[in-house]
Formats: C-alpha cells, sequence, structure tokens
C-alpha cells in the first residue's frame, strides 16, 4: 500500500521577527508488525535587524514501531549581507 499523511504550517512576522512551526503525520501502510505512523514537528524564529539576520530552529522527528529511530535537532544561524551580491553566514 502507499502511505498517505497530512501537513500543516503556521508562519507570523512583523517588526523584524519572524516565527513559525509546522507538523506532519505520516500514516504507515507497512503491514509488518510494531509498524506505526511517521510523526515530525518543527519550530524557527528569525531576527531581521538591517543587514544581519539570526535564526534558530528545532525539529523532531518521531519513527515510531519497533527499531524506529527518533531524532531530535537544534540549529543557530547568522547571516550577515554586504551587498545585494554579497552576504556571510555560518551555522553555530
Amino acid at each position: 500500500g502507499q502511505n498517505e499523511g497530512e501537513a500543516y504550517t503556521i508562519k507570523v512576522s512583523g517588526m523584524g521577527l519572524t516565527l513559525g512551526a509546522g507538523t506532519e503525520e505520516v500514516e504507515n501502510a507497512a503491514t509488518a508488525a510494531g509498524a506505526t505512523d511517521l510523526q515530525r514537528a518543527t519550530g524557527y524564529a528569525l531576527y531581521t535587524n538591517g543587514p544581519m539576520t539570526i535564526g534558530y530552529q528545532e525539529a523532531q522527528r518521531d519513527a515510531g514501531g519497533v527499531g524506529g529511530v527518533n531524532q531530535t535537532t537544534e540549529a543557530w544561524g547568522i547571516a550577515f549581507n554586504v551587498n545585494e551580491n554579497l552576504s556571510f553566514s555560518s551555522k553555530i
């Protein structure tokens, strides 16, 4: 069978701050014993002031089931725009 699922996202921004989040659930069509749905979620924040942007994101993946591997990710980033043709960025 095929896997099916649903995903939802939201994003709000104002005064240089952008917040966003998303979630997804995929129904596992596998017939193996212990097979369960896959769930993912993420959230992020970006702050921009002049040529500089700082961002933070967290994400989680719940594989569920027997032998499923759960993962959690946390990341920071910074970018500086020198002009429209040149920028410097780094993941922290």
